[in-house]
């Protein structure tokens, strides 16, 4: 049950939730609870409501007595102090040297002054006090549980890791990341860092940024922080274009938490790896980059390769979409690391082919990738 536990007929000074049954000198409780990990320099603060007396222990360590005689105690032990009308004592300051990792075990036996006692009250509250947890526990049971706010649908919605048409206010074109508030609440991102490969440190968003529900904004990811105002932003660092990693975090209790991250490969001129669809951490395509405006739908058609014998080669066709790079790769053998490429051609939303001069006593797989 729950305390209060009571057979009382006075007020006392907290809800009475559980009746119990006169004729025992002595009545035994016990509850259990898990602490992750034992905070150094941590105490105990006990409170209590008790009539008449207690012993309390913890993991089998005896903790306290509160009105109990000293020596061995039995059940027939009576307490040492009668009490009238049980009020609440604490908080009492403990050691907390009996706390263990994992559960622990509050049990407690609480006495009466006599035999013919007519009333018995018992309830308690034991807190944790003060203590530091490790953030990290290199080679040790981990340690760091605490409470965390839900993660808000903030998003890493598009990058172009090289430069391309978006300009600063400078006038020059640089690399960009564009974030998404893809939730209904806005979003602080004071103490929040954007983090790249190739960066030694993290970037830390400007005191007071912000965004709304649904806004879309731009870093400039060109190492030139200086150039950050209110209304631009511009990371101290510049992503590699030979492909990578970003991350996006918050601070939280234990160090920082990670929101979305996105890993990249190698830049292409002209498209940004996007979010498909947009707000999501998990699909990205390479599209026509769309900076501080949606995404546009990714390409969810593959393309139907068709050949042709002209007599002295292969020719290679399909039906493209404007503006989306294909790619057209060849291999001898079916195994990984086998296919080289062909050509690269940009589809106009027609029909396009490519020629490939193959000896007719030649044999070849072809495929066509969507980059």
């Amino acid at each position: 049950g729950n305390g209060l536990f009571f057979v009382e007929s006075a007020d006392l000074p907290a809800a009475k939730s559980t009746p119990l049954t006169l004729g025992q000198s002595a009545y035994y409780f016990r509850t259990t609870f898990v602490l992750p990990t034992v905070p150094a320099g941590a105490s105990l603060s006990l409170g209590h409501v008790l009539d008449d007396g207690a012993v309390f222990h913890l993991n089998g360590t005896e903790l306290t007595r509160v009105s109990m005689p000293d020596g061995p105690i039995t059940h027939a032990t009576l307490a040492s102090a009668t009490v009238g009308d049980a009020a609440f004592v604490g908080p009492l300051a403990l050691p907390a040297q009996a706390l263990v990792a994992g559960t622990n075990v509050l049990a407690v036996e609480v006495h009466q002054a006599s035999a013919g006692s007519s009333d018995i009250v018992f309830g308690a509250v034991l807190d944790l006090v003060g203590g530091t947890v490790a953030s990290r526990t290199p080679g040790e049971p981990n340690s760091v549980a605490a409470p965390m706010a839900p993660f808000p649908d903030v998003r890493l919605n598009e990058l172009q890791s090289v430069a391309g048409a978006l300009r600063d206010t400078a006038g020059d074109a640089e690399p960009w990341v564009e974030l998404l508030n893809h939730g209904d609440q806005a979003v602080s991102l004071t103490g929040w860092t954007l983090s790249g490969s190739g960066a030694i440190t993290a970037w830390t968003f400007p005191n007071g940024a912000s965004l709304a529900p649904g806004q879309r904004r731009i870093v400039f990811l060109d190492a030139e922080p200086a150039e950050s105002t209110s209304t631009e932003w511009h990371a101290h660092f510049r992503p590699l274009a030979s492909g990578g990693r970003l991350a996006l975090s918050r601070p939280d209790p234990v160090g920082s938490g990670v929101v979305d991250s996105l890993t990249y490969p190698a830049a292409i001129p002209g498209r940004s790896w996007s979010a498909a669809p947009e707000g999501q951490s998990f699909s990205h395509a390479w599209l026509v980059p769309t900076p501080g405006a949606a995404n546009p739908p990714p390409i969810v058609s593959n393309p139907v390769l068709t050949g042709t014998w002209t007599g002295t080669g292969l020719r290679l066709g399909w039906e493209t979409v404007d503006g989306v790079t294909y790619r057209i790769d060849a291999a001898t053998v079916l195994t990984p690391g086998a296919w080289q490429s062909v050509q690269r051609i940009v589809g106009t939303g027609a029909r396009v082919e490519v020629d490939d001069p193959l000896p007719p006593d030649d044999a070849r797989f072809y495929r066509v990738v969507i980059e």
